[in-house]
């Protein structure tokens, strides 16, 4: 009798790490639906339909540079020209934040496709689970920030760009006129 009841309580035992499962695999799901969603900002918001814009005002920013000859400018116009710089200086790294992002999204995608398989089939160290879904949460907070960083930058860069793109560009080609 004592060895059915040690054979009952050792299926009881080794059953628990099972009851988790419902809830580590929704863990799981959840943060799958957030790097899909993740994806589809990315796409929505595509450093490649900015190439144009870099292209441009990279030409209207060598004009300039290339054709100043020491006029005086208005403060505020001056204001202009140096956000119209920082935006310039912005591209670059909205280029790798995006390679980076999609890389990131990637490979964080396989990793849950792992851990999600790993866990319906009961593979691995199943006490450490809820460790792994930790990890990889903090994983996908952390690619959220960095997506959230990247559109705000990606819009600032935009606003500047179409707040300042005319008044610069009839200045970079006055400064030929002259």
């Amino acid at each position: 009798m004592k060895f059915f009841g040690f054979i009952f309580m050792f299926i009881t035992l080794s059953s628990c790490a099972d009851l988790h499962k419902g809830d580590q695999l929704l863990a799981v799901e959840t943060m799958h639906k957030t790097l899909d969603s993740i994806t589809t900002v990315l796409i929505e918001n595509d450093y490649k339909s900015i190439e144009e814009i870099r292209i441009e005002s990279k030409d209207v920013a060598e004009k300039i540079k290339g054709n100043y000859k020491g006029d005086t400018l208005d403060i505020e116009f001056a204001k202009k020209l140096d956000d119209y710089k920082q935006m310039l200086f912005s591209f670059d790294p909205l280029k790798n934040g995006y390679i980076l992002l999609l890389k990131n999204t990637k490979e964080e995608k396989k990793a849950l496709s792992k851990l999600m398989d790993d866990i319906e089939k009961g593979n691995g160290e199943r006490a450490k689970y809820q460790e792994f879904i930790l990890n990889e949460q903090k994983k996908t907070k952390q690619i959220c920030m960095l997506l959230s960083d990247y559109v705000s930058q990606l819009k600032k860069s935009l606003t500047i760009y179409h707040q300042n793109k005319d008044a610069i560009y009839d200045y970079s080609f006055s400064l030929i006129a002259k």
